[in-house]
């Protein structure tokens, strides 16, 4: 009985197959990069979401008002708590400014026309409406939104070009 000849894979074989492979990662490799940047502007917004929460929590706790200050012009956000009658930053890691993603940008408008550039939260669990609406520079915008005062800030809008 002959011996079996055990075939493998040429180097040819292996070579044509990387190239193939190459070429059609090379082409979706565009579509990738824009996905990349809608997870940036995502990731801000969950950011902000989450000194939202964080300062929601820390109201209801200590039972002192907190307030999510948004700072437009420096593209910067932060949770401060009312001390004696003025704003002192609060503790944790929003209690520092907090720098939005080179190329974005945000805008809060506050529901009742205060003007102060400032979502409060009070400790029945009640906060200040308002909207914020955080863009890229390539054009995609999301909006985080409460339009009651017994209503948590939530994304309702996610809405962009690239």
């Amino acid at each position: 009985m002959p011996a079996r000849l055990h075939r493998g894979f040429t180097l040819l074989e292996l070579v044509l197959v990387l190239m193939l492979l190459a070429l059609v990662l090379a082409a979706a490799a565009p579509s990738l990069g824009g996905w990349n940047r809608g997870q940036r502007l995502e990731n801000t917004a969950e950011r902000i979401l989450s000194a939202a929460r964080f300062a929601r929590s820390e109201a209801i706790s200590k039972a002192v008002p907190h307030r999510l200050e948004i700072d437009a012009t420096a593209g910067i956000f932060r949770v401060t708590r009312l001390e004696a009658q003025t704003w002192v930053p609060a503790g944790g890691q929003f209690g520092r400014d907090v720098a939005l993603s080179e190329g974005m940008g945000l805008e809060l408008v506050r529901q009742d026309e205060s003007g102060t550039p400032a979502i409060d939260f009070y400790p029945n669990g009640r906060i200040s409406p308002a909207t914020i609406e955080i863009w890229a520079d390539w054009g995609e915008v999301v909006t985080l939104q409460s339009t009651a005062a017994a209503e948590s800030l939530r994304m309702v809008r996610d809405r962009g070009g690239a």
